[in-house]
């Protein structure tokens, strides 16, 4: 797959970004060009105990009810990694370098902030097909190698999931049927994985009132339940495209963090001033420039991560 070069005016379009949210971009480096999310999927590019809950109780469990064990869903690994996802067994790589720089910035906002649901980060983007399912689940597969955090990755793109597909599961019901019956609780949905602290919640049945389930006070009540229960708990979201559908903008209301994937040479300057006017109310917002090409000393790197913060 071709890796395509970063232009002198990404480096502007980005510079710009940072400027309307009044800081300067910070650029780490990373690891290789992560793959772009095509309409396909792309050929091949520590155990912790379960503590128990130490946020408020269950709201989305009826008074009579405990919680189920959840199923565990077995991913298969093998093909994760034909798609250039991390997995336990990937050995120190330009990719598990440029994740972990970039987790490294999202739990610190995590752990260094007062901000609610700090540990809410939804990973989004301009337009489709600029990468940000693989950003997400290779983020994902990152935090989950932590000792000291569990994971959950949530397929919030209810109107076009691809988590199923890029895991290579069946769909099933998920978040859309969580929110749509009150009798539902999360233990309902939630799939345990044979990933070591990661857990799943899919995308649920299509609901053609999708923008109004995600702005539902039973979405916001999920929203703490999962980001409190667990003082632990890491939750990634997996968002439409933010100029793409109204159910981006009404999701990021209520997150701590955002990872903003631009595709190098794709993502025009006019969409992402467009989508970062639309979501700039959010506390903490990364940008991620995905396929970029880009040397630093004599290591060649490919995906650029810039963190910027408004000014109070």
């Amino acid at each position: 797959m071709a890796v395509q070069t970063k232009s002198r005016s990404d480096t502007t379009l980005i510079e710009r970004a940072a400027r309307r949210l009044g800081t300067q971009a910070t650029r780490p480096d990373l690891g290789p060009a992560a793959a772009a999310e095509p309409e396909r999927v792309p050929p091949a590019i520590g155990n912790i105990a379960s503590p128990q809950p130490t946020g408020p109780a269950n709201r989305l469990l009826r008074p009579t009810e405990t919680p189920r064990s959840s199923p565990t869903l077995e991913i298969d690994l093998a093909r994760l990694k034909e798609q250039g996802i991390i997995t336990p067994d990937t050995v120190r790589s330009k990719t598990t370098e440029e994740m972990r720089l970039i987790k490294r910035r999202v739990l610190a906002n995590f752990l260094q902030t007062e901000q609610k649901n700090a540990n809410l980060i939804v990973v989004t983007s301009a337009l489709a097909s600029e990468g940000k399912t693989f950003v997400a689940l290779n983020l994902a597969m990152s935090l989950a190698f932590e000792k000291d955090f569990r994971v959950l990755l949530v397929d919030a793109d209810v109107a076009k999931p691809a988590i199923n597909r890029r895991l290579g599961i069946e769909p099933r019901e998920g978040l859309t049927d969580l929110l749509a019956d009150p009798d539902r609780d999360v233990a309902s949905v939630l799939l345990k994985t044979n990933v070591d602290s990661l857990s799943i919640i899919q995308a649920g049945t299509p609901h053609e009132l999708n923008t109004e389930l995600l702005a539902s006070k039973r979405m916001i009540g999920l929203l703490d339940e999962i980001a409190s229960r667990y003082s632990d708990r890491i939750v990634i979201f997996d968002s439409p495209p933010v100029l793409v559908t109204t159910e981006a903008s009404t999701l990021l209301q209520n997150m701590g963090q955002v990872v903003f994937v631009v595709q190098a040479g794709r993502t025009s300057r006019q969409a992402v001033e467009e989508a970062l006017e639309l979501i700039q109310d959010c506390p903490h917002i990364g940008l991620v420039m995905n396929q970029a090409e880009e040397r630093w000393g004599s290591v060649h790197f490919g995906t650029y991560y810039g963190k910027y913060y408004k000014k109070e």
